[in-house]
């Protein structure tokens, strides 16, 4: 393997010096460091795990966790809101929350309806003892039941539905909790008896923003309640009076929460927040005797000044107390307890720490490094589960003759990390996705999350099919809901190199697509042949792997050109397509591929497509640490078809040209480049200018000043010296 192959295979190991030719800033702008309310994505499982429910776009779906089926049970209308669905504790039953979003012309609040759905035994039934092929063969004719509305309630906003923080299950399956709203937008928690139809008052506590969780084992609420002053956490039975409720802390962390400002509140309410209060509710021991919450630590001589973070830990029951344990570092979080309940962990500063409340120890575990989510240990308790990033390297960008910067930086892409229950033996069972909204199951060693494919180069698009993870089998089992999402599927697969499934996905996915797929995603055909022409070559699949990208150039839609466009239509067309292969490859991980089909497209030397594949050849380069091949490409090869492309229009060409000038001057290129080489390049550049007096002469003066840059770094002052000459000369 030669040396270049051998850089692009590493890439990971020589990012560290990768240079960005422009201020990305200048790209995005400023980006907000606030916190906002987030939607739930939650996919939660049936008690027994056998089944699953989950909202995507707009609608509720069912399946089996041993078979990729799924069915819809609830669709909603354009305008609705739909909330995530919630599993009856013991109960084939769902329940979830929906609103048509129009706030009460008198007092500004939303109405929602819970809707409960019956859960079919057909769901569950199989005839199959093979447990890693299960599935249901439902009839043709086969329908679930119709959900069916059980309560109407009040919101302040229509977050509240999205963000699932309205309603749960009493643990009895015979009740549930919600919250609703009086006129003037306090709110509170209420319980509903599904058998009596009846409602009651399950907590005294109310204020504008309000959030509540319940007891594993039913008896007790705990309540973050924020009105005009400071949080508060409160503690008590369900259905009693204020008599019966304890304040258990006044400064909850974290310091900040998401907060919504309430646009449609009645003019007498004035200016009115909505707090997200649940990142302040601490988290229950399986057996219900402990409650582990978060307090802000303040400067006692300066009130407001935080000095850091406690963890505490309060003992429930007819006397309650508590235990405090200090915390370094940022604010604690993703507190999770031991099935049993015997000890806690928690993340803090991407640590994990586990704490003994019996025993007040606090360890780190030194074997999970990096962390970023902690999902808790599994319900058998064998192990526990938790996030890394699974790629980091210095963002990368690079200007292409149509003026479009291509950036190459990196995704929040991660590995789900399995460890034994004492953090040992941690291993990544699923890699280089998007995972969002992680859960284990209730009884098994399942996990169920969003698996989103993160493009690492702009331009171009995502993926988001749901998956559960079954590590009793090794498998994992995908529920997309369109062909659009069945196709990204074979994202994770082709990421991983895993290159036969991920052909196999791609296709299905286009022996699958229909004309109304098409009509909602016009580009769904060429975007499936695009990937799948690209497992195809790094398959080895050569000649199959042309027929789709082929495919993917002749399917190229044209921007909206302006009339004064000086550009081909054809070039131009040549210009997307080689973009978007050449994108899609690096975004997949395929940079040799990448590199190939770059080197490919330049050895054509056809103007424009030699210099927008030189430019992507040039960004890898800088990506994997090869300054001299940077340099050289650009010099030798960039520059020269430039000044002298005919197809480029000349101000984009000017623009080019002065982009990568300024980019092989970095101090981090220039710092990396031996003696000879800067003389060699020097002599190159003064070669080009001569070359380009006639035609341009301000480029060619541009580049002489270039190359005085070159002779000075390498101390060679006569040359340096006549050059200037010649520029002033000039």
């Amino acid at each position: 393997m030669n040396s270049n192959s051998t850089a692009l295979r590493t890439i990971s190991t020589y990012l560290g010096i990768a240079l960005c030719f422009f201020v990305m800033a200048q790209l995005y702008g400023c980006r907000s460091s606030g916190t906002r309310w987030e939607e739930d994505r939650s996919i939660p499982f049936s008690p027994d795990d056998r089944a699953i429910a989950y909202r995507h776009k707009g609608a509720i779906y069912v399946a089996r966790t041993q078979g990729d089926k799924h069915r819809q049970i609830f669709d909603s209308t354009f305008t609705s809101i739909v909330s995530s669905p919630h599993w009856a504790p013991g109960q084939q039953a769902v329940i979830f929350a929906v609103s048509d979003g129009n706030p009460d012309p008198e007092n500004g609040l939303l109405t929602y309806e819970l809707w409960y759905w019956p859960a079919p035994e057909e769901i569950w039934i199989s005839d199959s003892e093979d447990v890693t092929t299960d599935t249901v063969e439902l009839p043709a004719r086969w329908r679930p039941a119709d959900p069916r509305r059980i309560l109407t309630a009040q919101c302040r906003d229509e977050m509240q539905l999205r963000a699932d923080a309205l309603f749960t299950w009493h643990p009895n399956g015979e009740q549930v909790l919600f919250q609703d709203s009086d006129k003037d937008g306090t709110q509170w928690v209420m319980s509903f008896d599904l058998e009596k139809k009846e409602r009651s008052i399950a907590s005294p506590v109310q204020a504008s923003s309000l959030a509540f969780s319940i007891s594993p084992d039913g008896t007790r609420l705990q309540v973050a309640a924020k009105a005009d002053g400071p949080t508060t956490l409160w503690l008590g039975p369900i259905g009693t009076d204020q008599d019966d409720w304890t304040e258990i802390e006044n400064t909850p962390g974290p310091r900040n929460v998401p907060s919504l400002l309430v646009a449609d509140a009645p003019a007498e309410q004035g200016t009115s927040f909505l707090y997200d209060l649940r990142p302040r509710l601490g988290a229950w021991s399986p057996d219900s005797s402990w409650l582990a919450h978060t307090r802000i630590a303040e400067s006692p001589e300066e009130e407001s000044e935080i000095t850091g973070f406690d963890l505490v830990i309060t003992a429930v029951g007819e006397e309650t107390s508590q235990r405090t344990f200090p915390m370094a570092g940022e604010y604690p979080k993703d507190l999770h307890w031991r099935t049993g309940g015997e000890r806690l962990a928690l993340l803090s500063d991407n640590r994990l720490l586990v704490v003994d409340p019996a025993s007040s120890a606090v360890d780190e575990l030194s074997a999970v490094l990096g962390v970023e989510q902690f999902m808790g240990w599994s319900k058998p308790g064998d192990h526990m589960a938790y996030l890394i990033l699974a790629e980091e390297f210095a963002q990368t960008s690079a200007l292409l003759p149509t003026g479009d910067l291509v950036v190459w930086e990196p995704a929040e892409r991660h590995n789900l990390m399995i460890a034994g229950a004492d953090g040992t033996q941690p291993g990544s069972r699923f890699s280089l996705m998007n995972i969002a909204a992680a859960r284990w199951g209730n009884e098994t060693e399942k996990l169920s999350f969003w698996a989103t494919y993160e493009p690492t180069v702009t331009m171009l698009p995502p993926g988001d099919p749901a998956a559960v993870l079954d590590l009793d089998v090794d498998a994992i089992r995908w529920y997309p809901t369109d062909i659009a999402e069945y196709a990204n599927v074979g994202h994770y697969y082709l990421l991983n190199t895993q290159f036969d499934d991920a052909i196999t996905h791609y296709s299905d996915a286009l022996r699958k697509v229909s004309d109304a797929d098409l009509e909602e995603n016009p580009s769904l055909r060429t975007n499936i042949r695009l990937w799948r022409g690209i497992a195809r070559l790094a398959a080895g699949q050569a000649l199959m792997a042309e027929n789709d990208l082929g495919y993917v150039r002749g399917n190229v839609v044209l921007p909206e050109l302006d009339e004064e466009s000086d550009w081909n239509e054809d070039v131009l067309r040549s210009l997307i397509g080689d973009r978007q292969i050449l994108s899609t490859m690096i975004s997949m991980g395929q940079v040799e591929l990448a590199m190939e089909e770059a080197n490919r497209i330049i050895a054509e030397d056809q103007d424009a497509r030699r210099i927008q594949a030189l430019c992507f050849a040039a960004l890898i380069h800088v990506s994997v640490g090869q300054p001299a091949l940077f340099t050289d490409r650009v010099i030798l090869e960039l520059l020269p078809a430039t000044v002298s492309s005919e197809q480029v229009p000349g101000s984009q060409a000017d623009d080019l040209a002065d982009n990568y000038r300024h980019a092989v001057i970095h101090p981090q290129n220039l710092n990396h480049l031996r003696d000879s080489d800067r003389m060699r390049y020097g002599a190159a550049l003064a070669e080009l200018a001569e070359k380009t007096r006639a035609t341009d002469p301000l480029q060619a003066n541009d580049l002489l000043r270039l190359a005085v840059v070159f002779y000075r770094e390498a101390g060679a002052t006569e040359a340096e010296l006549e050059l200037l000459r010649l520029i002033s000369g000039s």
